[in-house]
């Protein structure tokens, strides 16, 4: 039997235990993670504790340099500060004693003109860019970024940052955390555009917006592809995208959104008042395409949204929602669908003027039918604009919306569970159908992965 040993570089700093050492000891993934991905040979790294309020960055990169692919790092109990955005390249894992007991957060003191920069802007990247599966869990730790700014002068944070990143990462789970007052995302996903597999389960996500305007962001969760490619199938049913299930969130400017052929799964989560003021926008969001450098050349790629709750219990100006009042004053949309295709089914959704919205915003006067990557582009170009028809190949690239519920606000203005804003562009049964995607199976719950990629 092997006997512990302290790697030399860092005695003060953690331990590793060798595998034989710590069959008894181990830190075994729970049902969740392991249903997720298959338990791999690896060592446990032991973070040592430097003391509440302490930088805890210089003791995780130590660790994360020296480790091995499939090695878990064990943090403590504790609250921590990370000065430094903490960088992995390799498959490594991170546990904490639990969302409640393991807190990591950026100091109140750091400028946000160093928290804002690309090199800081992370509290933790994953920059994986393997096309292997990493079997990464995150779990068990609260992230928190500055306190953020609500009300113009009010001394918060307006820095757009980052808790999670993951580049090209295939296979990663994060599970039974919670995030806390980023600008930017909470968790922010890049990955390939045809190769794609991750799994957000059972997280808390709170108030991750800066300013009463969200900086455009304010995002719990945001995934983009690496937006050079537009694949020619969806994927709908397989384990081809990110899923984010069962997880909780509450206010947020979109509690999901998606762009440059992103490829998400969000289903049986809860999303409660998803509200920032005035300028409040949709809970659930896919982008459209713009056709220019940056994240979203193309729209998002494929969505399904179902067996969510998206509740709001006031109005956009914070106060609680009763009859008499215009519909206007309610957070506009639900979801908004202004790319890409999408099957939307078995929602509940309560507290705002329409459930579904269908919009470009990118729409000029000179653009004709099809716009570029919309819902219903797959047949517009190969039928025109006068098709119809909802079956595999005239509603190719459709958007399909059932069995949602959805209980309209009784004012003098309209609210229904579905609305159309551009039928210039978008029409029911050519691009869009209120009904079943004919074939159509969702992939199974609770996720379970498969480690093949097949759309």
């Amino acid at each position: 039997m092997k006997f512990l040993f302290f790697l030399l570089s860092y005695a003060s700093l953690f331990l590793i235990l060798s595998e034989k050492e710590i069959s008894v000891n181990r830190v075994q993934p729970p049902e969740s993670i392991d249903r997720a991905f298959p338990p791999r040979s690896h060592a446990i790294i032991i973070i040592a504790n430097p003391g509440s309020g302490h930088n805890l960055q210089p003791f995780l990169q130590a660790a994360i340099d020296s480790a091995r692919d499939g090695d878990e790092l064990q943090l403590p109990e504790g609250a921590f500060t990370i000065y430094k955005t903490v960088r992995i390249h390799k498959f490594i894992s991170m546990h904490g004693a639990g969302a409640g007991k393991t807190l990591l957060s950026r100091p109140e003191n750091m400028p946000d003109s160093i928290l804002a920069s690309d090199s800081m802007k992370c509290l933790f990247q994953f920059a994986i860019q393997r096309e292997e599966f990493s079997h990464i869990v995150i779990s068990d730790i609260c992230f928190q970024g500055k306190r953020p700014c609500v009300h113009t002068g009010d001394g918060g944070s307006m820095a757009p940052d980052i808790g999670l990143e993951f580049i090209r990462c295939l296979g990663f789970t994060v599970t039974r955390c919670r995030f806390e007052n980023f600008g930017n995302a909470a968790i922010s996903v890049i990955h390939s555009d045809s190769k794609v597999n991750g799994l957000i389960s059972k997280n808390q996500f709170y108030h991750n917006v800066k300013g009463p305007e969200g900086l455009g962001l304010g995002y719990g969760i945001a995934i983009f592809g690496e937006n050079k490619e537009w694949t020619s199938l969806p994927g709908f049913g397989t384990s081809n995208f990110i899923f984010v299930e069962e997880n909780t969130f509450s206010s947020h400017r979109h509690a999901i959104a998606a762009g440059g052929c992103g490829r998400y799964v969000f289903r049986h989560n809860m999303v409660l008042n998803n509200c920032i003021g005035p300028h409040s926008a949709q809970a659930i969001d896919a982008h459209e395409a713009r056709q220019k450098p940056g994240l979203n050349y193309y729209s998002t790629r494929a969505v399904e949204i179902y067996e969510n709750r998206i509740i709001n219990t006031t109005f956009k100006d914070g106060s609680a929602i009763v009859p008499g009042r215009s519909a206007k004053d309610l957070v506009e949309n639900a979801i908004v669908i202004r790319g890409g295709e999408a099957l939307i089914h078995d929602n509940t959704i309560q507290g705002y003027r329409f459930g579904i919205g269908l919009i470009n915003f990118e729409v000029t006067t000179s653009d004709r039918y099809p716009l570029f990557t919309q819902p219903g582009y797959a047949s517009a170009i190969k039928y025109g604009s006068t098709h119809s028809g909802s079956d595999s190949i005239y509603g190719d690239g459709d958007l399909f919306a059932w069995n949602n519920s959805f209980s309209p606000y009784q004012s003098t203005d309209t609210s229904s569970m579905f609305y159309n804003y551009q039928p210039a562009y978008f029409k029911e049964g050519r691009d869009y159908h209120l009904q079943p995607k004919p074939l159509y199976h969702p992939y199974p719950y609770p996720f379970i992965s498969l480690e093949t990629q097949n759309e």
